[in-house]
Order: structure tokens, then sequence, then C-alpha cells
């Protein structure tokens, strides 16, 4: 029953996705600039016309350019976080070519350093933190919209977010070169556990497997893997085909 309730919600959730793209698809051309939808009607009031007009100018001029604009930045981001999770374990390389980029950064006033810090962290916690919400396996784990989540997820979720602050934290410590003599409170709190060499190597050289991950998605081995061994039904599907 509960499974029952979880796809009633998804199914719910994909066809109110689905009528605001053909809503979209509709009023992309329309003569009047007013938004209109033939699932959610609207009266002819003064207020409901501005209305329209300013949701046609949202989500048909606006918010194309918008998501394309976003996207560059976030794959520039997300390109400049490889390179720096993948230099991690070479000192000599990123000595050369990211420290000192981080030193001019971080090296004006206390505002641009914390604007700059604050955006690299925040991005890693975006990135994470999306997957981890957004990932679902039926009749285990997965947030629901239309508050069918049941209290087990909701404690879940709250544990995998509480989890993963503090190897965000050192790894975003790791990434702007924050050395151990120079303490910081996550320092003083968790300590970095850098007494055992396995450890030091581990931390250092374990990010790099970031690219790994990154090349298997781009050529979608998962997916392939799956039809190898006959499990179609487990392959991911692309959408943007």
């Amino acid at each position: 029953m509960v499974a029952l309730i979880y796809i009633l919600s998804l199914f719910k959730e994909y066809l109110q996705y689905a009528f605001e793209l053909e809503d979209c698809i509709l009023n992309e051309w329309s003569p009047d600039g007013v938004f209109r939808s033939d699932f959610y009607p609207r009266s002819h009031s003064f207020c409901e016309r501005i209305k329209g007009k300013v949701e046609w100018a949202w989500k048909i001029k606006v918010f194309p350019i918008l998501k394309r604009v976003l996207s560059v930045i976030f794959w520039t981001f997300s390109v400049f976080i490889v390179i720096l999770e993948c230099t991690l374990g070479i000192p000599n390389l990123y000595d050369e070519l990211i420290f000192g980029f981080f030193s001019t950064l971080l090296s004006g006033t206390y505002s641009r350093t914390l604007v700059v810090t604050l955006t690299i962290m925040g991005y890693l916690c975006f990135c994470t933190y999306y997957g981890i919400f957004n990932f679902r396996v039926s009749g285990f784990y997965g947030l629901y919209p239309y508050h069918q989540t049941d209290p087990s997820n909701l404690v879940y979720s709250a544990l995998y977010l509480a989890k993963l602050a503090s190897p965000l934290c050192l790894n975003f410590l790791m990434l702007i070169h924050i050395e151990n003599h120079k303490k910081t409170v996550f320092d003083q709190v968790a300590g970095r556990g850098m007494s055992w060499a396995f450890v030091n190597n581990f931390l250092e050289y374990f990010p790099c497997l970031t690219l790994v991950l990154c090349l298997a998605y781009y050529f979608d081995v998962y997916s392939k893997v799956m039809k190898v061994m006959g499990l179609d039904e487990f392959t991911y599907y692309n959408f943007y085909d």
C-alpha cells in the first residue's frame, strides 16, 4: 500500500510537469503575450491578465535564457571542481596551477574571501545534497512530493545531511590548501585524522575518483553494463535525446 502511494505521488508529479511543458509549447507564440493553460484556466480580470503576462515573460522569455546561462556557469564550476579534486594527489601540479590562483582570490578583503569560499562550498553542498535528496530506491529510501514521505525516510535524509557535512568541510579545506598548522574551527573540533600515513594518502588520492565517475557518467557505462547483464529495467533514460 505504501509503495502504491509513492507511485501515485510520482505519477502526479510527472503529470504536472508534462502539463507545464505542454502549456509552454502552446504559449510560445502567444499573440498577446498572455500565458494560458487548458488545465488551469484563468478568469478575465485585470489582475489575472497581468499575472498571465508576467508568467508568459518568465516561462517563455526569461527562464529559457536563465537556464542556458546557469548551465554554462555550473559546467564551468564542475570542471573547476574536478580539476581541483584530481590535482590534490599531485602536489607540484597543484601548487603551480591551483594554489597560486586560490592565493590571488583569497588575498583580497574579508568580503571577497568570504564570497569566494562560500561560493565554492555552496556549490559542493548543492551538488552533493541535490543528488542525495533526489535519489530514490523504491521501498527503501526516497523523498516524495505532496507530503507522502514517511518518517523513516525523513530521518534517513536528516542523517545523511548531518553525516556528509564533515566530509564536505574536510574536502573544502583540502581544496583551498589549508594546512594543519593553520588551525581552523574544523581542525579544533574534529581534526583531520592525519596521524596515519595511509589516511593521509587516502584523503589525497581518493578524490581523484571523481574524474572516473564523470567519465563513467559521460559514456553511460552503467546503462551499458546493465544491458549486457540483461537488466534493461535498471538502465537510465537519456532525457536529452
